[in-house]
């Protein structure tokens, strides 16, 4: 005596409805079965209200996607504010406790004595993508949270230095600068001891 072979249990949740659908129309107008139960209406209509939820549940799925794109951004965002924020109370501090604690920031615990750094190596100035525009780059100097950029009108004197930026990364692009001025640079790592060595300064001619 034949038996169906149809295992319920194993039917993958994307077969489902498929399996369903074709039961139905098995069913219908079938001289075999005259009384189906259940119904092949009632075996689409159950099939269509999974397809409607399993849709909505993708529809979900994709919306979540998205927002927690969004939200990765966010955060990513306001990460960098955060940096630029500690760079900016470290940078003006002075490396005074009491003045870091009042910008509602914590002062780093230091395993030991730490100094200055040294002079970032490498250091080049070169002409940027637009007029009156400059690209300096250096080597990155190990232990350094931010560098310091200084500049000065030809010829530089002790008291012409001038801040210049300040960067998180071994590079920078200064623009605004009047074309054909000469323009001296120079550049310094920065850690919670202070502001280390500076390079040597570079004389360039504003494109």
């Amino acid at each position: 005596m034949a038996k169906v072979k149809l295992d319920v249990a194993s039917i993958s949740a994307q077969d489902l409805t498929g399996v369903a659908q074709s039961i139905a129309n098995g069913l219908t107008s079938n001289v075999n079965f005259s009384t189906p139960m259940p119904t092949p209406s009632a075996l689409n209509a159950k099939a269509a209200e999974v397809d409607t939820a399993s849709q909505e549940i993708e529809n979900l799925k994709s919306l979540l996607k998205t927002k927690q794109s969004a939200l990765d951004n966010k955060r990513k965002e306001l990460r960098d504010l955060i940096k630029q924020a500690r760079n900016y109370v470290e940078l003006n501090s002075g490396g005074d406790e009491t003045k870091i604690l009042s910008a509602g920031m914590q002062v780093r615990s230091e395993a030991g004595t730490v100094g200055l750094l040294q002079a970032p190596q490498n250091f080049t100035v070169s002409e940027g993508a637009n007029p009156g525009m400059v690209e300096l780059k250096w080597k990155t100097v190990r232990g350094s949270s931010s560098y310091i950029i200084e500049r000065s009108t030809d010829p530089p004197t002790s008291s012409s230095w001038t801040s210049g930026a300040v960067s998180t990364k071994a590079k920078y692009l200064m623009g605004n600068l009047e074309s054909g001025t000469k323009f001296w640079f120079k550049v310094a790592a920065v850690n919670s001891a202070g502001i280390g060595a500076w390079s040597s300064p570079i004389l360039k001619i504003i494109p």
